[in-house]
């Protein structure tokens, strides 16, 4: 079925793959009037493609604007409810230390 114009598209890359499904939306024309497309992810089923990119219609703020911090946020609270290890979360919080902030770049004023 195609999707309406402006809603972005799924199409199956060659190759076998894991994820073959990739989705990509249109989020806005440059002054040439090209399409400046997003890539939104690769998927192992139709079906999830079509999710992901109904999702992405719907809130597509949620994809954009995101810092690494909050990205890296939302993944460790989905996580933590995954895993009940101790041993585990403490050594995945022992690995993140590596992407906090370095105090001496925040502190500097220019």
């Amino acid at each position: 079925m195609k999707n309406s114009n402006g809603s972005g598209s799924i199409c199956k890359l060659k190759a076998k793959r894991r994820k073959p499904w990739y989705v990509r939306a249109t989020i806005e024309f440059s002054s040439d009037g090209k399409q400046i497309r997003k890539s939104i992810g690769t998927f192992a089923t139709k079906r999830e493609a079509q999710e992901a990119l109904y999702n992405y219609n719907k809130k597509p703020l949620l994809y954009s604007k995101k810092t690494f911090k909050n990205i890296l946020d939302l993944w460790w609270n989905a996580y933590t409810k995954k895993v009940t290890q101790k041993t585990t979360i403490s050594t995945h919080i022992y690995r993140m230390r590596g992407f906090e902030p370095l105090p001496i770049i925040v502190n500097i004023s220019i």
